[in-house]
């Protein structure tokens, strides 16, 4: 039986998990970080406020208030998704969300000179901020992500990093051999796995569906 991990949490009788059982392939879901509140000060005024995952959204709600006359971007669809379900308006989503490159020049065509607060981890990529001018933006970090390095037993086949932060875990405790296939949510994820000095494959969505369409071709 060879062996899937993912370093989420998938739904336990969701299309993943019901993969894997038809296939005989056993999924061992789990994430190998955590996260915890940081009080944020003197959090500035902008005209539109960033959110990059459905973590920033909770982190700076449970602080600080959208203000009247702010517009709201995200980095994708799971991220409007948590802010619709508070009643919230988005005004911009980003659409390629193994692409974050991409996502960072369409913002910077939509937000033009308006200025941006990014609500983000402490160990944010900031690529979003990259693509702007130094003078129109602010970081705010609103969490802190911590590590929690676990021995993946029995060692993987294929594996699949939903962020460089799980995956520099991971290698805490585990080695990477070479007949392990790697795979990345994104460019972010597979940038930092060559940085590291190992090759991955990315995924080209990050939706359960997307991920049996990449892998099934794996398992044979």
């Amino acid at each position: 039986m060879k062996t899937l991990f993912i370093s989420r949490k998938v739904e336990e009788e969701g299309e993943l998990a019901a993969f894997c059982q038809q296939h005989n392939l056993q999924l061992i879901a789990l994430p190998l970080i955590g996260f915890k509140p940081v009080i944020a000060t003197d959090i500035p005024t902008t005209d539109v406020l960033f959110f990059t995952s459905p973590r920033s959204v909770s982190f700076y709600l449970e602080q600080a208030a959208i203000l009247p006359g702010q517009q709201i971007a995200t980095v994708g669809e799971n991220t409007s998704k948590a802010l619709q379900e508070r009643g919230i308006t988005v005004d911009f989503t980003g659409s390629t969300p193994t692409q974050p490159e991409k996502i960072a020049l369409d913002f910077k065509n939509w937000v033009g000179s308006k200025t941006v607060l990014f609500p983000q981890s402490s160990v944010s990529n900031r690529t979003m901020q990259q693509a702007l001018s130094s003078h129109q933006y602010t970081d705010l970090v609103v969490y802190e992500t911590v590590a929690f390095p676990r021995e993946i037993l029995p060692v993987p086949d294929l594996l699949i990093f939903s962020s460089p932060s799980n995956f520099r875990s991971f290698l805490k405790t585990n080695a990477i051999t070479n007949q392990q296939i790697l795979l990345a949510f994104g460019s972010t994820t597979q940038n930092y796995i060559s940085e590291c000095g190992y090759s991955s494959r990315v995924l080209s969505g990050i939706s359960e569906e997307e991920i049996i369409r990449f892998i099934t071709p794996l398992l044979h």
